[in-house]
């Protein structure tokens, strides 16, 4: 499959960019407006079957690592220890800075973007800046996550006994999690190839800090609960 249905019409297009005198803002709507329609699926499908390819690879792996060979076997999944959790995510959070390079260098290299298109320096800039930043809220939420932490533990636990404490956790978490799918979803359909496993891995996290606390959680009200039988 061709990228563009007319490649004629797409290099007149390139050439009327180049010989226009103002490359003003009503131009540019009009040239994006009429390479729309000389795009092919091609570019889209390509993002999307990459994306499919390597978070398939991921999972797979993960499952031959695990020994996880059905739905049944996923309760033996375990947690990381404290000491793994904070060295592989400041690690997977810093790997952001060369996956965001990859990404939009790919692009570039792909023609993704007219000759007259701001460089990628800015966006590569302003999400290396919002990786920073966010670097700090990572270590406050890491260390109010991992204070009660304990041990490794099976990876999907439940609660023995729900407070409001407890459901409000549980909330929180969950929201972190559906946003963290929906980021998945985006990342796989843009082909996004570094950044993906990245999110796995944060996926992964999200399940291991509840897991991890709701264990604490648990001993402690065994505890409590043989303290006051006896």
């Amino acid at each position: 499959m061709p990228y563009y249905t007319n490649i004629k019409a797409k290099n007149a297009l390139d050439n009327e960019s180049v010989n226009v005198t103002t490359l003003n803002s009503k131009f540019k709507d009009h040239y994006y407006s009429e390479l729309a329609k000389l795009k092919t699926n091609r570019t889209f499908l390509e993002d999307l079957g990459s994306g499919l390819l390597i978070s398939s690879v991921i999972l797979l792996l993960t499952f031959l690592i695990f020994k996880i060979r059905t739905f049944t076997d996923l309760p033996r999944i375990k947690s990381l220890s404290k000491t793994a959790i904070w060295i592989i995510t400041l690690i997977m959070w810093l790997a952001l800075f060369p996956a965001t390079l990859w990404y939009y260098g790919f692009r570039d290299d792909r023609g993704d973007y007219p000759w007259f298109a701001d460089t990628i320096g800015i966006p590569i800039f302003t999400t290396g800046l919002t990786i920073i930043i966010g670097f700090i809220p990572l270590i406050i939420f890491l260390f109010i996550s991992t204070t009660s932490y304990r041990q490794p533990v099976n990876l999907f636990i439940k609660y023995q006994l729900y407070t409001l404490k407890q459901i409000v956790a549980e909330v929180f978490l969950a929201l972190l999690l559906l946003l963290n799918v929906a980021i998945f979803i985006a990342l796989v359909m843009d082909g996004d190839h570094a950044t993906i496993p990245i999110n796995l891995y944060f996926t992964y996290l999200i399940l291991v800090l509840r897991a991890g606390n709701i264990y604490d959680f648990n001993s402690d009200t065994d505890y409590s609960s043989n303290l006051v039988h006896n």
